[in-house]
C-alpha cells in the first residue's frame, strides 16, 4: 500500500458508534494497555481495532508509550475528556 493510499484510507474511516465506546472504555479502566490486550477486553479483531487506534491518535485522542517492552496506547487529556462524555451518552 502506498502513503497517498493509507492517507486516503485515514481519512475515509468514520468510527463506528458502537464500537468506538468500547475501545474508550477499557481505555478508561487501564492507564496504558497495550493493543492485543486492548483488541482482547473491546471484543475486537485487531484489523479492526488499529484502525480505531489510528484514528484515535490522529485526533489527539490517544498516545503511544513503552510498557514492559511493548507498544501500548494511553488516552490524552482530551482523550480522557472525551471517552468520559462519550460514556455519558445513551446508547
Amino acid at each position: 500500500m502506498r502513503a497517498n493510499d493509507m492517507t486516503k484510507e485515514k481519512q475515509d474511516f468514520v468510527p463506528s458508534k458502537k464500537i468506538l465506546p468500547r475501545i474508550m472504555r477499557v481505555l478508561l479502566e487501564n492507564n496504558s494497555i497495550n493493543r492485543t490486550a486492548l483488541a482482547i477486553a473491546a471484543n475486537l479483531n485487531y484489523a479492526v481495532l488499529s484502525k480505531y487506534v489510528i484514528w484515535l491518535e490522529t485526533k489527539s485522542f490517544v498516545e503511544f508509550t513503552i510498557q514492559d517492552g511493548k507498544l501500548a496506547v494511553k488516552l490524552t487529556e482530551s482523550g480522557r475528556e472525551f471517552a468520559v462524555r462519550l460514556a455519558s451518552l445513551p446508547y
